[in-house]
Order: C-alpha cells, then sequence, then structure tokens
C-alpha cells in the first residue's frame, strides 16, 4: 500500500493509460476531435511548439492516446496534412464541376484558395516541414498525392476551357504551381501588403485579389483595344 501511494504521488495520482483501443470519456475523443484540436492550435502556435503532450493537455487526455492515433508527431502532421489537402481537393473541383466560363470557374477555385489559407494559416509552414523537408514513405506518399491531385485540377480546368474555346494549352504543372503559388504567398506575405497599402487585408481584399489574378492570367497585362 505503502509504494503503491508513492508511486500515484509521483505521478500525481493520475493512472498512466493502457494499452488497446480507447474506452470510457477517452472513446469520446476520437482522430478526427484530435486533428481538429491540432489545427486550432497550430492557428496560434508555431509548428515547433506542437508535441504529441501539447495536444493531449488540449484535448484532455493521456498522451498515449494521441501515439495510439498516429504514433508520433509526426504522423499527426501527416495526417492533418492529408486532411486538410483533400477538403481543398474536394472544394476546388467542385467549383471546377460547376457550370460557368473559365472566368467564373477560376475565380471562384482562386478565391476558395485564399480563404482556406486564411482559415488554415499553417497549412504552408507544416507543408514545408512536413513533407516537402522529409524523407519517409509517409511524405513522399502525400507529396505525391498531392501532386496527382493539383495536376488533375489543373489539367481538368485547362481541357474544359479548351472545348469551351476560352483557353489555349498550357504546362498545366506550371498552372498549378502559379495558382497556388500566388494564393499562398498572397497570404502568409499578408504583412507585406498591409503595408503597401496601409489598411489591413479583409475580405473585400481577398475578392478583389481573386478578379485581379484572373484578369491578368486570362487577359495579360498588354494594352486592349
Amino acid at each position: 500500500m505503502a509504494r503503491m501511494a508513492k508511486e500515484n504521488s509521483e505521478s500525481g495520482g493520475e493512472r498512466k493509460r493502457g494499452k488497446g483501443r480507447p474506452s470510457g470519456a477517452e472513446a469520446a475523443v476520437g482522430r478526427n476531435r484530435i486533428l481538429e484540436l491540432t489545427a486550432e492550435f497550430l492557428k496560434t502556435h508555431p509548428v515547433s511548439e506542437l508535441s504529441t503532450v501539447n495536444i493531449a493537455k488540449v484535448a484532455g487526455v493521456d498522451p498515449a492516446l494521441v501515439r495510439y492515433y498516429f504514433g508520433s508527431k509526426n504522423g499527426l502532421l501527416a495526417e492533418l496534412i492529408s486532411k486538410s489537402t483533400g477538403e481543398r481537393t474536394a472544394l476546388s473541383l467542385r467549383y471546377l464541376s460547376d457550370a460557368g466560363t473559365a472566368d467564373k470557374k477560376l475565380k471562384q477555385r482562386v478565391r476558395s484558395v485564399l480563404q482556406a489559407n486564411v482559415d488554415s494559416p499553417y497549412y504552408h509552414e507544416v507543408m514545408v516541414a512536413r513533407i516537402f523537408n522529409a524523407d519517409d514513405d509517409a511524405a513522399r506518399a502525400i507529396l505525391n498525392d498531392l501532386a496527382q491531385r493539383g495536376l488533375y485540377l489543373a489539367e481538368k480546368f485547362m481541357a474544359d476551357g479548351e472545348r469551351s474555346g476560352e483557353l489555349r494549352a498550357v504546362d498545366p504543372a506550371f498552372f498549378h504551381m502559379l495558382v497556388v503559388g500566388a494564393c499562398s504567398f498572397f497570404v502568409t506575405g499578408r504583412p507585406l501588403q498591409e503595408a503597401m497599402r496601409g489598411r489591413k487585408v479583409n475580405d473585400r481584399t481577398l475578392d478583389a485579389f481573386a478578379e485581379f489574378f484572373v484578369d491578368v492570367v486570362l487577359n495579360g497585362l498588354k494594352p486592349r483595344p
């Protein structure tokens, strides 16, 4: 009894989580809830401050539960990126599949990507840290999936535009990088944009940039007759 009391005292009186599937209160905190809490955490903290211990504290569970679902911090980040990318792709595909002109489709896609970057400011940082700069099977699988999704979206937009006579053929990989790069830096470089304009970026700024992007990409900078 004395030994048990000593062990409880040293551990703060908390029982360590056992092995196996979660049960009781922990069962209510599933992997999707942990992913949601991780996304919220990264909106106000850099990736370097993320750990399975920190997320467990936010979720009110034992760190072992986070490791049970994701294995490690890297596994957690990989699944977060995979989930976010799937959601972004589904939204872009919906806009590109809508009836309408190439101008309308591109504007909707650009605006949705801008909004996604505003809502998930951690996305680019996590992508670079966990996927682009990593060298493991999980990172390579996600990178390949990301590349194929992006290429498919660009090819679909270009093919639809060619069929309607609105667009000419261009390199779809370059086009995808143009869209993603412009939308990513517009949000991560928000302080530069605000310094140039002397005011905060808001929804109207995002709308204006989407209009500007479509106009420049589809119509160019040359004087119009």
